[in-house]
């Protein structure tokens, strides 16, 4: 079972778990880039087609 995740710190985040509880995505499946705002793209599950996607942090950078 494939996961996005983020590497930061010596550390793995599983960005499933930063989707809201009532969040169309399925699942996350894996992240392909960072840019210098902390915006994640990557593919996922969505209605359970793979689709692209681009995650946005709320205060620009993730933790």
């Amino acid at each position: 079972v494939a996961n996005a995740f983020l590497y930061e710190k010596g550390s793995f985040y599983d960005l499933n778990a930063a989707l809201s509880w009532n969040s169309e995505w399925d699942r996350l499946l894996y992240a392909t880039d960072i840019n210098d705002r902390g915006q994640i793209i990557g593919v996922g599950l969505f209605g359970g087609k793979e689709q692209g996607f681009l995650m946005t942090p709320a205060e620009g950078k993730p933790n």
